[in-house]
């Protein structure tokens, strides 16, 4: 018997599954993508999506390694932010619990893999970190073989490796901001996602955590500011600056260095609002705006990839992206992103 929750369950995934297939002659139903996670949640959806390209293309159903810690909490020990969400009791929530919740993306013990007992056969290992190569499986499971596992190992940061079943993504992840998430956006910071206007999005990493990404400072946030301000000139415009960071960048400056830029273009307002908040809300304040500023984070660009597939889709998000950084120089900019120097 369904229940009103199933109901709306089954409306939501209806909702986001508006893509036509695109599957392969050949399936692979009884076949397994086994995706075990690397790095942060942005690298993690590298693999995820990789997987997608196989579960898509040929049958394959994805398998998320529950003893992988990388694919439960990512980098969450690694930065002053605490990265996990929490439930209303307090209890802290996995990737699993979130974003991952999905009954496309299946969690499998996957011993079996590793050679430690366990369902997962035939385990072919197919390792990528920045090209487009791809594994093609021979022949369908169906034939009286034996079934095959692909395991996914490297980066996988590659944007030909998902921009075949970019719309299809949504589908396999657990997109529902959720009633919590939704009330503390728009208490504390004031964001509706889904209704946000003239909102920027502004990445940053910084910090002895992120001491590699130096490339992205002030001077790049403010080229990025004025690509925006610069598409309302003369309008009186009220902007919200949505600034995504995981340390205290006060010192930056920027609702300061936001509205000076703004007010060169005409007669705008400019409230900013940091947001330190876990990875989840963090990600659906991205998803709230209209404009993105990248940093050389992998989430961050995960958050501009996301925006244009799901809905409300609307047209003319702009992205920017800044030359010369890995977003860049690995082939990971989407076409119609703004690129500048840094």
């Amino acid at each position: 018997m369904l229940t009103l929750f199933s109901l709306v369950q089954l409306w939501r995934r209806g909702v986001s599954r508006q893509a036509s297939p695109i599957r392969a002659a050949t399936s692979h139903s009884s076949d397994t993508v086994l995706v075990s996670g690397i790095s942060g949640l942005g690298n993690n959806l590298f693999q995820v999506a990789a997987a997608v390209y196989y579960a898509e293309m040929y049958g394959f159903s994805i398998a998320l390694d529950t003893t992988s810690s990388t694919l439960r909490w990512g980098t969450a020990g690694f930065t002053n932010r605490d990265k996990a969400r929490r439930s209303l009791r307090g209890r802290k929530l996995s990737y699993f619990d979130t974003i991952f919740r999905s009954a496309r993306l299946r969690q499998a013990w996957a011993g079996a893999g590793r050679g430690r007992g366990g369902s997962l056969s035939n385990l072919h290992t197919v390792h990528n970190d920045y090209t487009a190569r791809r594994f093609v499986p021979q022949g369908s499971a169906g034939n009286g073989s034996s079934t095959m596992s692909l395991h996914l190992t490297g980066f996988n940061q590659h944007r030909d490796l998902f921009l075949p079943i970019l719309p299809h993504l949504p589908a396999y992840l657990n997109l529902d901001a959720g009633f919590y998430t939704r009330a503390l956006l728009r208490t504390r910071y004031g964001l509706s996602p889904g209704h946000q206007r003239h909102a920027i999005m502004l990445g940053v990493r910084r910090g002895a955590d992120f001491a590699h990404m130096t490339k992205v400072g002030v001077t790049a946030y403010e080229r990025g500011l004025r690509a925006v301000f610069e598409t309302r000139t003369g309008h009186a415009t009220p902007w919200t600056l949505v600034v995504l960071a995981d340390t205290d960048v006060n010192d930056m400056r920027l609702a300061e260095r936001a509205s000076a830029i703004a007010a060169e273009y005409g007669p705008h307002t400019v409230r900013t609002v940091m947001i330190a908040e876990d990875d989840i809300t963090q990600l659906h304040a991205g998803l709230a705006c209209d404009h993105i500023i990248l940093s050389e984070s992998t989430f961050h660009y995960w958050i501009a990839v996301l925006r244009g597939v799901v809905p409300p889709r609307r047209p003319g998000v702009q992205v920017v992206v800044f030359e010369g950084t890995d977003l860049t120089d690995r082939t990971l900019a989407l076409d119609g992103w703004t690129r500048l120097p840094y």
